[in-house]
Order: structure tokens, then sequence, then C-alpha cells
């Protein structure tokens, strides 16, 4: 089993968001054949709620290619976290989260975390 972690720390105008982005690789082999679980694993310093706006959850998103639209993969998540499941071997992914209030108004997007599944 590998376990690799990174520390990212996101800001958008009005929130600072640490982003945590983990890994995890587990190697099962059986008939000569290797199979491979990865998933990546977005952890973020919750939004705080302001008079008039509570966030209610967030919206992840993410792309393949640096410059081409985000798209989006889970929707009002309701806490901090998210895992990944749907990532493959040697491929590099851009992740950005947002927040959502009560309203269903969007915050911009977190800076980008750059995530390469080994």
């Amino acid at each position: 089993m590998a376990f690799g972690w990174k520390t990212v720390v996101t800001a958008n105008p009005q929130r600072l968001l640490p982003v945590i982005v983990v890994f995890l690789v587990l190697g099962l082999v059986g008939c000569h054949r290797e199979s491979q679980y990865h998933s990546v694993t977005l952890t973020w310093q919750a939004s705080p709620s302001a008079p008039e706006v509570t966030v209610v959850g967030y919206n992840v998103y993410r792309r393949m290619t640096p410059g081409t639209p985000y798209v989006r993969i889970a929707t009002h998540v309701p806490g901090p976290r998210y895992e990944d499941r749907v990532v493959n071997s040697r491929t590099t992914y851009f992740y950005a989260v947002t927040a959502v209030d009560q309203r269903g108004r969007e915050s911009s997007f977190s800076t980008v975390v750059r995530v390469e599944v080994p």
C-alpha cells in the first residue's frame, strides 16, 4: 500500500481555503494480473457563513487539461471533504471547489489543485 498527501493553500477573493489532497493506492495482485484502486480525497476548510449568507454545501469541479472548462463532478457536498473514486492511473487532474449558499448562489472557484495519480 502506498499513501501520499499534499497540502495546498487556496484562496479566492472572499475566503482562504486550505485544500489537502490525498491519494491512496492499493495494489492487488492475483493470478498474474495486477489491479490497482485509485482515489483522490479533497478536504478544505469550511467556508464561514456571513449575515444573510449561510453556506449549505460545496460543488467540486475537475478538468484534465489546463485552460479547458471544468466539469462539475459533485453537487451540494455537505461538508468540506470529497473523495473522487473515478480516476485513472498515470493521469493528472485539476480540481476546484466552490461554496453554495442557502439561495443556491455559488462562490468563485478556489485556486486550482493539481493531482497526479500514480
